[in-house]
């Protein structure tokens, strides 16, 4: 029901949209706060590689959308469609946050380019909505199929923003391992890391009620013990919780800055951020109305006009 395409999309795109959420309100609020010259150039450089990742994961993920929809001929009925429905928003803001993250990459790369305070603010706060709306259209996308009943859990869209910022944090510090060593960047990867295991610790508490309640329903028992013990409890144990939860708590309580290490938590939050995402959108094939869910997807596979 769900392609492969579309799980890479809400991976990529959260992620993506998450690190433009953090980047930009950094930019809105606290980038122009630092006078000496090597802590601007220091600035400048970590936003500028930011915005690049950022820009890297967006246009992914934009690709992804865009063959996943190609392939039943819904991109012109998007487009045409004078209905403003779920996937319409979605589809405006991640092109919106397309766009804001190919705006930052350019005013930081380029040196030459002065752009007025006024029109900076503008860009980030464009950036910060369009971001946190793409977060949480990658949890509403799945929720707009009322056929899985799994998938109308509130909870599930709560992960799904937890986990797209905790991934946010995942670019901004692969970001900082790829600067120059400085002063700065060590700050602000420290930072990152204390602001990432709230996160981390927040999502891991969300999930774990989110599968109690999915044993709770006789409609989601199923599935929720095929997360546990069954045919995705490998994945979803190993890479879930064991790479994307509890890795990065141990090594971000290290308060380690070198970029080797950096790197290493970014990895394991991206890689358990991208098998929850595929664990969760395989419950759909424990459901017990999952043929009416298919049959549902069938029927809507091109969007009305």
């Amino acid at each position: 029901m769900i392609s492969h395409l579309a799980i890479c999309y809400l991976f990529l795109g959260g992620a993506g949209g998450g690190g433009l959420f953090l980047l930009s309100l950094f930019e809105l609020l606290g980038s122009t706060d630092y006078d000496l010259p090597q802590q601007r150039r220091a600035c400048r450089d970590l936003c500028g590689r930011a915005s690049v990742i950022c820009l890297l994961f967006l246009a992914a993920g934009v690709t992804c959308l865009w063959f996943d929809l190609g392939r039943s001929g819904n991109i012109g009925a998007l487009l045409a469609s004078p209905q403003i429905m779920p996937m319409t928003v979605g589809a405006l803001f991640l092109a919106v946050a397309l766009l804001c993250a190919v705006a930052l990459s350019c005013m930081h790369l380029l040196d030459n380019l002065h752009v007025p305070v006024l029109a900076r603010q503008v860009l980030c706060g464009a950036g910060v909505l369009s971001g946190l709306v793409t977060v949480a259209y990658t949890g509403f996308l799945l929720g707009s199929c009322s056929a899985v009943a799994a998938w109308q859990n509130p909870l599930l869209i709560a992960v799904f923003v937890l986990s797209s910022l905790s991934g946010g944090h995942a670019l901004l510090l692969a970001a900082a391992a790829l600067c120059q060593p400085a002063p700065f960047v060590e700050r602000f990867a420290r930072v990152l890391q204390g602001r990432d295991t709230v996160v981390v610790l927040a999502e891991g508490v969300v999930l774990f009620v989110l599968v109690i309640m999915l044993q709770g329903s006789p409609y989601c028992t199923q599935g929720a013990w095929a997360l546990l013990a069954g045919d995705l409890g490998v994945p979803f144990w190993a890479l879930t919780v064991a790479v994307g939860l509890v890795a990065p708590l141990v090594l971000e309580r290290a308060g380690r800055t070198d970029p080797a290490w950096l790197l290493a938590i970014a990895l394991c939050v991206l890689i358990g951020a991208a098998a929850l995402r595929w664990c969760l959108v395989s419950l759909a094939q424990y459901d017990p109305s999952a043929i009416y869910a298919v049959s549902q997807y069938d029927l809507t596979a091109v969007i009305p006009q």
